[in-house]
Order: structure tokens, then sequence, then C-alpha cells
């Protein structure tokens, strides 16, 4: 490649002399050749040997430093072609934009898949990039509208902490909240970054944001849940507690003795009734695979009714249900069902004013089979129709009297066991006329036909 250069540097170089003495030759033709050669021609000679000798091996310096730097890997220098050379150093660097393109497309597309909010933002707060996570957690398209940190993040403890760590240059984190349609709990880490990512004039800094809210809540459901197991078990303790002490220490007539007994011993099934439906709740909750069987839904309705006489004629209340058709079959656990439609009716009967009517019915609905139990009582608000079906939630908050004769957690057996069987149930319900639970089953392939 060297002696190419050298030899076509010089060939210029020549043609150009040569050029040069017949311009000469045809202005002053009365000057004869051998003057032209001595005078111009041999001197101008050298002049091209030298010069090209001294342009060869100083431009070959560059260009073998250049070659050695970026493209050793993709040419060899010693049997160089320029123009074929030139393509291939083309090619591969349009093959590395490719690659770096890919890599791009992968790494944004990696990045939107993560739950965790990122932006990158430099030292005069400038948005430079988000990933979507972040963008759904503000509500806001950030990178688009180019916008700054203070514009975007609604928190004055977040804007101290992005302040310190671009002083400092040392990373912060904590918790903040973002108040939108509600209070929203995000947990923040700010970290100044030690490469350039997006920019290479400005120094960039980047922050995480991770959403804590259903973490939160969940931390919530879990306070109350023990706060309602203690208070649900107060009282019952309480009561057992205190009449025994009175048995021990006080001399009673028999039929007071008799008395107080009965009073511990309903206490006492009641706690065994919480303790049991705890359980249930806990074995549902963990149950993966069920024992399914085909059976008739008049025949489960038929039991669960029966189950429940005893108390519906203490109230004078009158159950009365229907299967259209009567030999609608349903494929599932028949012992989890039936606790369902057992609490669903107790439940009616409970809260059923004495002298009504508490209706069933059942029947199939396109893909579904639809069991509607429907009582006559004081209904339920609005408000509260998401939370009777929460763990130990009472629409009557006095705990007291008929109303908490049973666990507290019979509505959330209920909704357990209705997911279980990849169902759902529905309350319809108006103050003042009643309540309308509704049960809805999917029509297995063993009972379409």
């Amino acid at each position: 490649m060297r002696n190419k250069l050298l030899l076509s540097s010089f060939l210029a170089s020549f043609i150009t002399l040569l050029a040069v003495c017949l311009l000469f030759l045809a202005s002053y033709p009365e000057t004869s050749t051998k003057t032209i050669f001595l005078t111009c021609f041999l001197p101008g000679f050298l002049i091209c040997l030298v010069v090209s000798i001294l342009f060869t091996l100083s431009y070959w310096q560059t260009v073998e430093h250049f070659f050695s730097k970026h493209v050793q890997g993709i040419v060899n220098l010693d049997d160089i072609d320029l123009i074929s050379s030139w393509q291939k150093i083309i090619d591969y660097y349009e093959k590395k934009i490719q690659q770096l393109e890919s890599t791009n497309q992968f790494t944004l597309s990696l990045m939107n898949q993560l739950t965790e909010g990122v932006l990158i933002f430099n030292q005069e707060r400038r948005i430079l990039f988000t990933n979507e996570a972040i963008e759904e957690m503000l509500s806001y398209p950030l990178l688009a509208a180019k916008m700054y940190t203070w514009e975007v993040l609604a928190s004055y403890t977040l804007h101290g902490q992005i302040e310190q760590v671009i002083d400092t240059q040392v990373h912060a984190e904590g918790e903040f909240v973002l108040h939108q349609e509600g209070p929203r709990y995000l947990y923040y880490r700010i970290l100044p970054l030690s490469t350039f990512i997006v920019r290479q004039d400005k120094a960039e800094y980047l922050l995480i944001l991770q959403d804590l809210t259903h973490l939160r809540k969940l931390e919530k459901v879990r306070t109350e849940f023990v706060s309602n197991v203690s208070h649900e078990l107060k009282s019952p303790i309480a009561a057992i507690v205190g009449f025994s002490e009175t048995l021990i220490s006080e001399t009673l007539p028999v039929d007071k003795q008799n008395k107080y007994l009965k009073i511990i011993e309903k206490n006492a099934q009641k706690m065994a009734t919480i303790i049991h439906d705890l359980l249930i709740l806990s074995r549902l909750e963990n149950a993966h695979q069920m024992m399914k069987k085909v059976f008739p839904l008049h025949r489960l309705l038929v039991e669960a009714v029966n189950v429940c006489q005893k108390e519906a004629q203490q109230k004078n209340i009158q159950v009365v249900f229907s299967v259209e058709p009567p030999s609608l079959e349903l494929e599932g656990n028949e012992s989890l069902l039936l606790q369902v439609f057992r609490n669903l009716i107790e439940n009616a009967i409970r809260y059923s004013p004495d002298g009504t009517t508490v209706n069933i019915d059942a029947f199939k609905e396109a893909h579904f089979i639809e069991v509607i139990v429907q009582d006559q009582g004081c209904g339920i608000p609005a408000h509260e129709k998401e939370r009777v079906f929460e763990r130990f939630y009472r629409v009557d908050k006095s705990h007291s009297g008929d109303y908490a004769s049973g666990s507290g957690l019979g509505l959330s057996i209920v909704k357990h066991i209705v997911l279980l069987h990849q169902g759902f149930i529905q309350l319809d319900s108006v103050v003042g006329a009643g309540s309308k639970f509704i049960v809805k089953l999917p029509v297995s392939n063993l009972t379409k036909a």
C-alpha cells in the first residue's frame, strides 16, 4: 500500500511536470529542448521525486495510525485497496449501526417491561429519558414534553433529595406520597451516573420509582385483620374469664351456675367457630386443586335449605326456591358449594325481619349457572357493598345481638369458594328493600351437553 501511494503521488507530480514543460515549450518555441530539459524538467523531476517521498511518508503515518486504531480488524493494511477497503469500512460500520439500533430497541423494550419507573435527568433537571412505568405512575408523557423534574414530580421532599444528590454526588432513597385520584405511595432512589447514557455534555442522574401502594393497602388490610380478630375474640374471652372467676370465687345457686355455664359454653362455641372459619379461609387461599364432580343443583339447594330450616322456623321465615330446568347440573366440589349457599341463606334469614320470605332462584344464563339469594331485610348502603366480603366486616358496627351471632367470615369464605370455581359473586342491594346475592358459576364441558 505504501509503494502504491508513493508511485501514485510521483506519477501525479511527474504528469504535472510534463504538462508544465510542454506548455512552456509551446509558449516559447524558440527555446531549445536542451535548455528546457536542464532548466525546467530535470530540477522539476528531482523536486517531484523528493516531494512524493516526503508526502508519502507523512501521509502514510496518518493512514497507518488511523487503520491501526479504528479499522485494524476490518481490512489488511499490507494489501489494502483504496476503493474496496473503504467499502469494507462502510459496510462494517453500517452493520455496527444496525446492531446498536437493535440493541437500543431491545434495551428500550426491556426498560418498558419493568414495573419500576426509570427517569434520567441532567444537572439542569431536564428530563432526558423515561420508561412507560414512570409515565403511567405520573400520568404524563414526560419525555415528549421535554419537561423538568420540578414540573412533574409534585413532592417537596423529592425535590429536596434531588438537590442534595446533585450537590453531594451521594445517592439518596426514601418514600413520598403522590396525591392524584387517591394517595399513591412511591419509593424513590436517586443516584449520580458515573458514565454518560443519553448525552455527553452534562452530568446525568438516575431516578427510580417503585409503586408501594398495593403493598401499603395489604399492610392496612393485615393491620385491620389483626385488629378485627382481636376485637372478635376479646368479647367471648372476657365473658368466659369473667363468668369463670364468678363461679370459682362465689357460691351460687344451681340455676345461676347453669346459666353462667351456658354463657361460657356459648362464647367458647363462638371462639371455636371463628377459629374454624379462619382455618377454612387459610385452606381455601392455599388451595390449587380440588375434587370436582357433576351433581344436581336442585339436590344441593334442598340440602342447604334443610340445614337452615330450624333458624327460619324460629323467625317464621319462609324459604322458597326454584331451579329451571329442574334437571340443571353443576360441576364442582359439592361440600364447598353447599357451604356457599348455606352461608348465603343463613345470612338472608339472619338479616330478614320475622314473617318475611327468602327467595332462591337458579337458572342457566349463557355460559353461566346463576343462583340468586334474595331477602327482604334492611339492605346494605352502596358505599359498603364492596366491603361486605372482607373478613370480619359488618354493616352493623355494634357487633352485638343476633347480627353478631356468626363469625364475621361467612361472606369472605363464600367469595373464596366461588373464585376457586372460576366464578364470581355480585351484590345488588337497596337500603330498606333487601339484598340480592348473585352467584355465577361457569358451565363446564361435562354439563353443556
